[in-house]
């Protein structure tokens, strides 16, 4: 009988890169469809996003300190005819406030393991009726 011994790191228990999760919400609303994105703050580690589905989002990363942009377009009730062909689509326009996202005030810490974020954003860009 043959007894082949493996090493434990060819089983794949190499590290692991650590789980981000959380809840996204703006103005005490869930974000129902939207992204995150992490960018390492010093440029070293690696870009990491996902989808945001009814306030929650769940990702790897690498660790270090991370800037995070939170993105939530939503439809502002016009519609738009892109090519001419006249097949209307509606406009989506960005619900997040610039400060969570093209100029993000927002950074997080990301250590090995689970990490659970949460962000409670304010200031919706969009007024009640859906319209910028």
């Amino acid at each position: 009988m043959l007894v082949v011994v493996m090493p434990l790191f060819l089983l794949g228990c190499g590290t692991r890169k650590p789980v981000v999760e959380g809840q996204i919400t703006l103005d005490s609303v869930p974000i129902a469809k939207g992204a995150i994105q992490l960018i390492p703050v010093d440029g070293k580690g690696q870009t990491a996003g996902t989808g945001v589905v009814d306030g929650r989002y769940r990702m790897e990363a690498s660790p270090g300190t991370m800037k995070v942009i939170v993105n939530w377009p939503q439809a502002n009730g016009k519609m738009l005819d892109p090519g001419g062909s006249g097949q209307m689509i509606d406009r989506y326009v960005e619900s997040v406030p610039d400060r969570y996202n093209e100029q993000t005030e927002l950074t997080v810490t990301i250590k090995p393991g689970l990490n659970n974020h949460n962000f409670a954003l304010e200031g919706s860009t969009l007024r009640p009726d859906g319209k910028k």
